[in-house]
């Protein structure tokens, strides 16, 4: 069996990546364009362009929790996320809130998740319910 395959684009600290080798996924690049780590929606065009071109199987993004507590703000960038994913040919999971404190994580505050699967591999995924692997809601409330 090959190897899963990942890249990671706006990756901070790193600590999505070495979560992703520990469950066995072979890191092919790690990019992080602000030095300082800063919160910033410019990746997500970037990460749309590499997706469109690598037409990976699975998709997992992950952004500060502000993507989703300022829901009217950033409802347009989500949207435009999620269309640009579904026209490429991915089934996409709706935006889920993580507090980071139920994965061990000594922070406050949460993530915002999106999943995304190609349609030929979305049958073998199904989204954990809520509270399966630590506090979680969608993205859809107010």
């Amino acid at each position: 069996m090959r190897p899963l395959l990942a890249i990671g684009i706006q990756v901070g600290a790193g600590g999505q990546a070495i979560g992703l080798m520990g469950a066995g996924f072979d890191i092919s690049a790690l990019i992080e364009p602000d030095r300082r780590c800063a919160e910033t929606l410019i990746c997500f065009p970037t990460l749309l362009d590499i997706v469109e071109c690598l037409t990976p199987k699975a998709i997992m993004v992950d952004h500060p929790e502000m993507l989703l507590t300022s829901f009217h703000r950033f409802r347009d960038c989500r949207e435009e996320v999620q269309k640009r994913l579904e026209v490429m040919g991915y089934k996409v999971e709706t935006w889920h809130r993580f507090r980071l404190k139920d994965f061990g994580v000594p922070q406050a505050g949460s993530i915002a998740v999106l999943i995304a699967l190609r349609k030929d591999f979305a049958e073998f995924y199904s989204t954990p319910p809520t509270g399966a692997m630590g506090a979680s809601d969608t993205g859809s409330a107010p």
